[in-house]
């Protein structure tokens, strides 16, 4: 399993999220495990509106241990702590495969 904590993976993961739709899995807080299917692609992420203050970078300050990521499904703003993400899987649309993000140590 990789480990999503490094600063490689999160870097590769969020490229990944601004390019395309990725499927996440996840334990919850309450240690619930979750898929959640997400993205950061401008594209699809809402323009920032004052009354969305996840969506204003300059207004909330985001902490650096947590993904704040576009739910696709749920169509709102959504995070997960980078330490409990199991795994994460693009959706390459080209090939029609998902490909496997980050690097196993």
């Amino acid at each position: 399993m990789p480990d999503y904590n490094t600063e490689e993976n999160k870097t590769k993961l969020i490229n990944e999220l601004k390019n395309s739709d990725v499927e996440i899995r996840f334990k919850k807080v309450n240690g619930d495990e979750r898929i959640m299917h997400c993205t950061l692609r401008e594209a699809i992420i809402p323009t920032p509106k004052k009354a969305d203050p996840m969506s204003q970078k300059k207004v909330r300050k985001i902490s650096p241990e947590v993904l704040a990521v576009w739910d696709i499904n749920k169509n709102s703003w959504r995070s997960m702590r980078w330490e409990n993400i199991i795994q994460a899987e693009a959706k390459n649309e080209q090939q029609l495969e998902k490909i496997n993000i980050g690097s196993t140590p």
